[in-house]
């Protein structure tokens, strides 16, 4: 470092900043984060399936299984997609704000802020704008406030809307 000159240490820099911006540009869509992002997809959409199965809505699990897992599986696709262009929305946020790798701090934030959404519009659905309808089963209920929530948030995460 002492021998080099104030332009050969710029140039490092950089290179530095260049090669980080490259590892950013690419880590949200890795193999790894994709694969984090759907276990969590897959238990947050598998949650509603606790709720509609107690004596609150007594729904029985082996009758229902098929509208458990296609609503599961649909609302997991679509919060998988909500974090991977939410991850990478903010890592170019962040990368911008500041030097360095953001990739766990924009993974962390796409996270909690999905899951936040999405479980908001869950309850808003299951239990205000659903209910308001007479007569609806609530295995309908559960479909509904299980996939839609995840199908508007990949729509709007997407730009879709």
């Amino acid at each position: 470092v002492n021998d080099l000159s104030i332009g050969e240490i710029n140039q490092v820099i950089a290179e530095t900043k260049q090669s980080d911006k490259e590892k950013i540009g690419t880590s949200a869509d890795s193999s790894s984060a994709i694969l984090v992002f759907l276990i969590t997809a897959l238990v947050t959409a598998a949650l509603p399936i606790y709720l509609f199965t107690s004596p609150m809505f007594n729904l029985d699990l082996a009758q229902n299984a098929t509208y458990f897992g296609v609503a599961t599986v649909v609302a997991a696709a679509c919060l998988t997609v909500s974090y991977s262009t939410a991850a990478k929305s903010e890592q170019l946020r962040l990368s911008k704000a500041r030097e360095g790798s953001t990739v766990v701090e924009a993974s962390a934030w796409a996270l909690f802020y999905i899951n936040a959404l999405y479980l908001s519009l869950f309850m808003l659905f299951a239990f205000y704008l659903i209910p308001k309808i007479d007569g609806v089963p609530a295995f309908v209920t559960y479909t509904v406030s299980t996939a839609v929530p995840a199908v508007v948030l990949a729509a709007f995460q997407s730009g879709i809307f």
